[in-house]
């Protein structure tokens, strides 16, 4: 099959840890999305990597990847060499106990959007100056407004990025629950951490300690849902998983019910940029 060289260009590629990470941009039409994924997807499977994330922003694209007969569609030969990769790569990170390629359905903003309403949204993160090295991690609460209504964070100790950021979310959903709420929507902007939620298995066999503290935060919800955002939807809890590790702040859970001055600057930035549900 050729390659129109104008879709060629519709993918970029980033890497997290040891996972790629691949972009699509929908935008411009969904066959433009759909030349995308598979062009990343040979880039990756080039790349020979053992964790792949594919990521698109056209809706329409997913959905026409996801069904099961696609056969007559215009784009048909497009969409079965999509899935064919897909099937390869998830075999091939199966063979390795790694996170499969996956196609999401949903679309992630780069921007914070408040919670529906009764909702309250727990964003976190975790910081770790080496990995592992010195971590923290930390997060903020606000309501359906917009309004923040407590930031936290802590000292986590020696510890790895991904174990940081387990806490970071175990915590921020005890928080919520200590304070009485009963509908908590947690975001992240982690891929693997997302995964960790959704319960799959991880590498290496049983569970680190953050991520079954985390599970039975969860379990203690009464009601309980969770997204992934951008880093650019996320700057209050990265700026409050910084603040951990500028300041000795100990192992126990800080709680700011102010913002604290030195996130002032970011969280005024992120509410000017927020995108307002509509709550009727």
């Amino acid at each position: 099959m050729n390659t129109p060289q104008q879709h060629a260009s519709k993918f970029s590629t980033g890497q997290l840890n040891d996972v790629l990470e691949i972009e699509v941009d929908g935008a411009f039409s969904e066959q433009n999305a759909l030349w995308g994924c598979l062009m990343g997807l040979k880039r990756a499977w080039d790349l020979g990597e053992k964790k792949v994330i594919l990521r698109c922003d056209s809706s329409d694209a997913v959905q026409l990847i996801l069904e099961e007969e696609n056969s007559l569609h215009e784009d048909g030969s497009i969409i079965h060499e999509i899935k064919t990769m897909l099937k390869r790569s998830w075999q091939k990170a199966k063979s390795f106990q790694t996170i499969p390629a996956e196609i999401r359905g949903e679309e992630v903003s780069r921007r914070w959007i408040t919670p529906e309403k009764d909702w309250v949204k727990v964003n976190s993160d975790g910081s770790s100056r080496g990995n592992p090295g010195r971590a923290g991690c930390g997060g903020v609460i606000r309501d359906h407004h917009g309004a923040w209504i407590v930031g936290y964070c802590r000292d986590v100790g020696w510890s790895t990025a991904f174990e940081a950021e387990c806490w970071g979310a175990g915590e921020g959903i005890e928080v919520a629950r200590k304070l009485g709420f009963q509908k908590i929507h947690l975001e992240i902007d982690s891929e693997e951490l997302l995964y960790a939620l959704k319960g799959k298995e991880i590498e290496g066999g049983k569970p680190p300690n953050c991520v079954r503290m985390m599970r039975e935060a969860v379990e203690r919800c009464k009601q309980f849902r969770f997204s992934l955002t951008r880093r650019s939807g996320n700057q209050c809890a990265d700026a409050m998983a910084k603040l951990s590790l500028e300041k000795d702040l100990g192992r126990e859970c800080q709680l700011f019910f102010e913002i604290p001055q030195e996130v002032v600057r970011v969280a005024r930035d992120e509410e000017a940029q927020m995108i307002w549900r509509d709550t009727g």
